[in-house]
């Protein structure tokens, strides 16, 4: 019996990327301190252009890469903000947002005790996106907290931050206050396995 032909190998292809594909772009994030450092050169150098400004962001406050003339033209726009006005602005959201935080933790408290897996960020930002919902439809609630829950963004710096909270809660340092009441006692519907996974 003749030995059997060995198949052809099939050439390899490979794949190069030029540098600029290799290139990720960094976004560059401005403090409030740079911002209004950068408004304040401007009006005094009104005759600067954006791409001027740009390079001159880069080099005075030592960025990996200049920032971007769409994203500094929103930036001169901008009123400045002290320090103690975006703290004031942080700690007011903070207390508008509260109740929704407390409703949240009382959810999860709920699925822990009902033994359910491990919830994703994902259905922590889905549940509180419904209980943010389900308050903005109330008639009761503040001016301020509608105005609070309206400008919530659920990212997931908001993410990182109610689990950073909710993690020091559980261990009785704070955050998600202890004897704030469950979602039943508050008339929400029990939590069911169903109304996770959905």
């Amino acid at each position: 019996m003749p030995p059997k032909a060995k198949a052809k190998a099939r050439p390899r292809v490979v794949y190069r990327l030029t540098k600029a594909q290799m290139a990720v772009p960094v976004r560059i994030h401005l403090t409030n301190k740079q911002k209004t450092f950068l408004r304040a050169h401007r009006r005094e150098n009104p005759d600067l252009k954006l791409q001027e400004l740009c390079d001159w962001a880069k080099e005075t406050f030592a960025l990996p890469n200049a920032p971007a003339v769409s994203a500094l033209s929103t930036v001169l726009k901008q009123p400045d903000i002290t320090d103690k006005a975006a703290e004031q602005i942080k700690v007011n959201r903070k207390r508008e947002t509260r109740v929704l935080e407390e409703e949240l933790c009382a959810w999860i408290a709920q699925c822990e005790e009902l033994g359910m897996p491990r919830l994703t960020g994902s259905a922590i930002r889905n549940q509180a996106q419904t209980i943010c919902r389900e308050r903005l439809a109330r008639d009761d609630i503040s001016s301020e907290e509608r105005a609070a829950l309206s400008a919530l963004r659920f990212s997931n710096g908001w993410l990182h931050g109610f689990q950073t909270r909710y993690r020091s809660a559980a261990h009785g340092d704070g955050g998600c206050s202890g004897n704030a009441r469950t979602g039943q006692q508050r008339g929400r519907k029990p939590v069911t396995m169903l109304s996770v996974l959905n």
